[in-house]
């Protein structure tokens, strides 16, 4: 993508300059795309969002062949814990991912974006859109421009998705999440993922990541996810607030060293819109993992796809007349590998945060090679096919059984995986 100068006509516009939109522009420009485009964020980098911060292992290629490392200050995790009323699995895994505040990632990203001559727009927020016969026409804080087509790269609270006529094919979950120290005995390298709460208000997990303050200091980011309980009535609705507070007292800390935030999250779908005419939605735009609520890999690896799709659509409607469609850009990303493993992940958090979540905490703690593949699959590592027939008998098995009554394992037990 060659650079561009500030005009008031561009062949793509992208709108939102997270991980998303500022990985698409990387991505367009390292495949040498002749395409007018710039990136529009409302803020100026760096600038604090509201992340836990974790990233898959398994975005290191897609780093390494844009020549971009992991932004620093951040922790790499080399292990994770799943932890269910006092009973526990560990799992140990060779940097599995790490934890990098969202505005360290994106600054380095955006910085990334500088370096190549992107056009990068910052304090350039979008006011209103209007869908021209052929094109857009973007108003911003600064001035208005005009465009043949979109890119939605913004998070789950944006309006712009409502001001396309986007629906919202399921409703988003709720998150909150505390900042502040460590505990003496809490390991500063390993995921924490408690599902103590199912069952009592809380649809999903709570969760204890280790990051690094902006001295390098190693601090703890703990928030809880709740995925389906405020969509249902036979599930009573937590105090996140109070659970928080009260993991903060149980780890001998003062929960007045915490800094609380409240956010949400847009689940994905295989309903959610991918694109309109002349529009593409990538990242939280179309939706993250519902089970664990992992989006920033998953955003910046369907980025990857966008911008091949961006690429086949403008070699497709190359004329200036012709409008841009994204035709085949929703089979693209559900037939690849990161579309396929969404699938399923809805599809499990479906059974884990509704009403089947006994079976499910039972089929943890019965077979714990399934958490193991999965972090073994968060880092990057290919997986073989006896791992996934495995993992389909054994939920196949539980879910044909009765629910247990008492759902407490009896068993604790240590995965470990060579380095």
């Amino acid at each position: 993508m060659a650079p561009v100068e500030q005009q008031d006509f561009l062949d793509l516009a992208i709108l939102g300059g997270g991980p998303a939109g500022l990985t698409l522009a990387l991505e367009l420009h390292h495949m040498g795309a002749p395409i007018r485009t710039a990136v529009f964020e409302k803020d100026r980098y760096p600038r604090f969002k509201v992340c836990a911060g974790g990233l898959a292992g398994s975005i290191r290629p897609q780093m390494d062949r844009l020549g971009i490392a992991i932004p620093e200050p951040n922790v790499v995790i080399r292990g994770a814990d799943i932890q269910f009323r006092g009973r526990s699995l560990g799992y140990s895994q060779p940097d599995i991912g790490y934890v990098v505040r969202r505005d360290v990632l994106d600054n380095g990203l955006a910085e990334a974006c500088k370096e190549r001559g992107i056009d990068l727009r910052e304090e350039c927020g979008i006011t209103k859109i209007e869908r021209l016969a052929l094109g857009f026409q973007i108003h911003t804080v600064t001035g208005t421009v005009r465009c043949r087509s979109l890119a939605l790269c913004t998070g789950a609270n944006s309006k712009l998705r409502r001001d396309l006529g986007i629906p919202e094919p399921v409703r988003r979950a709720r998150l909150m999440m505390m900042e502040g120290p460590i505990g003496a005995n809490e390991s500063d390298e390993r995921f924490v993922f408690d599902l103590s709460e199912l069952g009592r208000g809380v649809q999903g997990y709570v969760w204890d990541f280790p990051y690094r303050d902006s001295d390098g200091q190693v601090r703890m980011n703990r928030g809880v996810m709740d995925v389906q309980g405020r969509n249902r009535t036979d599930f009573p609705r937590a105090d996140m607030s109070r659970l928080l507070k009260e993991r903060v007292e149980r780890a001998g800390l003062n929960p007045d060293d915490y800094t609380r935030y409240g956010f949400s999250e847009r689940p994905f779908s295989a309903r959610s819109t991918f694109a309109l005419p002349g529009v593409l939605c990538v990242g939280e735009a179309v939706g993250i993992d519902p089970l664990f609520g992992e989006g920033i890999g998953e955003a910046m690896e369907m980025a990857h796809m966008a911008a091949e799709e961006v690429v086949a659509a403008f070699e497709r409607d190359a004329s200036p007349g012709d409008e841009v469609l994204f035709s085949s850009y929703r089979k693209r990303v559900l037939g690849s590998p990161l579309g396929r493993s969404l699938r399923v992940l809805s599809a499990v958090s479906r059974l884990a945060y509704g009403r089947h979540w006994k079976k499910l905490v039972r089929l943890l703690f019965e077979h714990p090679g399934i958490g193991q593949h999965y972090c073994q699959f968060f880092a990057g590592e290919r997986l073989p096919p006896r791992a996934y027939v495995g993992g389909a008998f054994a939920l196949m098995g539980t879910m044909v059984r009765p629910a247990p009554r008492d759902v407490e394992p009896t068993i604790t037990r240590s995965v470990q995986t060579p380095a």
